[in-house]
């Protein structure tokens, strides 16, 4: 029987060395892209954003920040976590250093806590939005100078609605910023100096606390108390239940098992 080149090597013969360099780079696998509409409408945004850095105060910026990463898709890839949480990153760094007044140890830290969190799996979302508190909270302390002296209502406010309206997806911080007539900086810079936490912290301590008491006295379902609380699915309220009490909401469950039937 006739033996018959291989087609690569048929083109190598022919071509050298280009084709030996294009087999090559067929040895390593692509890097996955993220797939579907989202994404490309979503990095049209950040461009569109980008171009702006230069017209549009840090506060503005962070608020848009904060659209964006609370518009990226609920089930997303891993690929497509880490593209967001570093093209996400990269603009809440620029932002950072602009600022030539601002407290250089504080906004380390921040980034340092940021890099050090997980950079995929189901933190991702929420280590974002802390970091975006975080810059927003350290510039807030030297950009707005002007400020009226921190009221202690207008926090008592913004506990309320929190402690109130926990279970709302509408609740916000630009939201809550707006109701008190203050900008996003300073109202997240007043809750930190005045209770020590942020907003997202504030809202999760809140839920958790709440999911815990329907745990332990009533005989509603995990998943009947995922969404009592606000959150869309067990996974959200296992995991800052978990961060929070350091154990599973099953295990809470476990405590009234009577009083369910059995139902977890």
């Amino acid at each position: 029987m006739e033996k018959r080149d291989h087609p690569v090597d048929h083109l190598r013969n022919n071509e050298g060395d280009e084709v030996i360099n294009r087999r090559r780079s067929t040895d390593v696998a692509p890097i996955p892209s993220p797939d579907g509409f989202w994404f490309q409408t979503w990095l049209g945004r950040c461009q569109v954003m980008i171009g702006r850095f230069g017209d549009v105060d840090s506060a503005a910026l962070l608020s848009e920040i904060r659209q964006l990463i609370g518009d990226v898709p609920e089930n997303i890839g891993f690929p497509e976590q880490l593209l967001v949480r570093n093209l996400a990153g990269r603009m809440l760094g620029r932002i950072a250093t602009r600022e030539p007044d601002v407290e250089r140890s504080a906004m380390a830290a921040a980034f340092i806590d940021f890099i050090a969190s997980p950079a995929i799996g189901a933190e991702w979302r929420h280590e974002l939005l802390r970091l975006v508190d975080r810059c927003a909270t350290t510039i807030a302390s030297v950009n707005t100078p002007a400020t009226p002296p921190l009221n202690r209502s207008q926090v008592c406010q913004v506990l309320a609605a929190i402690e109130t309206r926990y279970a709302r997806s509408d609740l916000t911080l630009e939201r809550l910023a707006r109701e008190a007539n203050l900008s996003v900086c300073h109202l997240s810079r007043m809750l930190n100096d005045q209770t020590g936490r942020g907003f997202v912290d504030q809202l999760h301590d809140r839920r958790i606390v709440v999911a815990r008491s329907l745990l332990t006295t009533s005989n509603l379902t995990v998943k009947e108390v995922a969404g009592a609380v606000g959150y869309r699915s067990v996974t959200q309220l296992e995991r800052h239940y978990k961060k929070r009490f350091d154990a599973t909401p099953v295990s809470a469950r476990r405590i009234v098992e009577p009083l369910s039937n059995g139902r977890l």
